[in-house]
């Protein structure tokens, strides 16, 4: 969700007016090292959606957002509904 959201907001876009084009948008922080990961979910630390407490403290399961699609974010859910506002 927040994650695949900034990619394909980084993705530039052929066949559109380069003066109609914004910048591409960059996901903020750096990808956290495999040896090393951070407690909970691992985009947490760059994650504008990001609830303290919540997402740093155990990795989310895996599940069923939609028929075919499987989210792996506690807050898939306030994303969707429009009631998540970024903590940063």
């Amino acid at each position: 969700m927040p994650y695949t959201i900034g990619l394909l907001n980084s993705v530039p876009r052929l066949g559109i007016d380069r003066a109609a084009q914004h910048e591409l948008a960059a996901i903020p922080g750096n990808v956290p090292s495999p040896r090393d990961p951070p407690p909970g979910c691992a985009f947490h630390p760059r994650c504008a959606h990001v609830a303290p407490g919540l997402c740093d403290c155990a990795v989310p399961p895996l599940e069923a957002c939609a028929p075919g699609h499987l989210v792996r974010c506690l807050r898939w859910r306030d994303i969707v509904e429009g009631g998540a506002e970024g903590r940063r």
